[in-house]
């Protein structure tokens, strides 16, 4: 009889271990699919304040080999640059807010770490508790 208690100790370790696992799975499931995310925000974030940056200095150059005076070309200059900023800032705030979510899982799958230790380390003492009494239970002769 005692030892149908360890199968079910044993048994019902071995099924949290398994549930623990599968969260763990999908946990890095999510967090690999929100890094990607955040790798293409910030790609098309690079690209798009590039491309506008370069084009602000391209329109100052063109103001410039027209004829228009340094001081007003570059004070238009000034206001694109001031412009692509503010857009990055806005932008900033998204991939910011992709983070916040990836620290949110990186905390979850620690809790399911120290979760399955624990799981793990209860579950190899209930084996080793098994086993001893299964060495207790054998009949000694004298």
């Amino acid at each position: 009889m005692g030892f149908a208690i360890f199968t079910l100790r044993k048994l019902t370790l071995t099924a949290r271990i398994n549930q623990c696992n599968a969260q763990a799975m999908i946990n890095s499931e999510r967090a690999n699919t929100l890094t990607q995310k955040i790798y293409a925000k910030q790609t098309a974030q690079n690209l798009a304040k590039s491309n506008a940056t370069l084009q602000a200095y391209q329109q100052y150059q063109a103001s410039v080999d027209a004829g228009i005076e340094f001081s007003v070309a570059r004070a238009s200059l000034d206001v694109e640059l001031a412009k692509i900023d503010a857009d990055s800032v806005a932008s900033n705030a998204e991939v910011q807010e992709l983070n916040i979510l990836q620290n949110a899982l990186d905390m979850e799958r620690n809790i399911l770490e120290t979760q399955l230790n624990a799981y793990s380390n209860e579950l190899e003492n209930v084996k080793k508790a098994e086993e001893q009494a299964i060495k207790n239970s054998i009949p000694k002769f004298s």
